[in-house]
């Protein structure tokens, strides 16, 4: 082979190792068929498991980002999105560096469950949202993981007060 070959291969393996493993799955279950107009208020309700506050304010605050900047939500108090860490796990940094990429070597996880309730107390749906930073040589932080679930979060939040139906308000 050309020096060049051996190169572009070594790119190419390079490349594929760099590449971060990033899943992210939910589950809902819808109670109501609605339309929303009003304000949103988000709650942190009693963990599951032990999370540190910096992770919880990184979260709330990505949620918050997302259901008021990108979803156009108001603030108010017509409907709360009530969430909770039910597993997490940072994972190692260092292990996910070392495994290059390569099986769930460091992988951290978290699961987070958020329920949307009318004022009058109502559960209007339910969403589990799980994410995963798999291993890269790079060794994303779970920092990632979080940012996809407060998104998928509100994403469901967003079609669930956005169906046709009845107002909640």
């Amino acid at each position: 082979m050309k020096p060049k070959s051996y190169l572009k291969v070594l790119f190419l393996l390079l490349a594929l190792l760099a590449s971060s493993c990033n899943t992210s799955k939910f589950s809902s279950s819808d109670a109501i068929t609605s339309s929303f107009s009003g304000g949103v208020q988000i709650v942190h309700s009693a963990d599951e498991v032990n999370v540190s506050n910096a992770v919880k304010q990184t979260f709330n605050e990505h949620l918050a980002h997302n259901l008021f900047c990108h979803k156009g939500f108001n603030h108010g108090s017509d409907i709360t999105v009530e969430y909770h860490f039910v597993s997490f796990n940072r994972g190692s940094r260092i292990l996910k560096c070392l495994g290059g990429g390569l099986g769930q070597c460091g992988e951290g996880s978290l699961t987070i469950e958020a329920t949307c309730k009318s004022r009058q107390g109502d559960v209007l749906g339910v969403i589990q949202s799980d994410a995963r930073i798999g291993s890269s040589l790079i060794g994303r932080a779970i920092d990632q993981a979080i940012f996809e679930a407060a998104e998928e979060i509100a994403s469901y939040a967003n079609s669930l007060l956005n169906k046709p139906g009845k107002s909640l308000t």
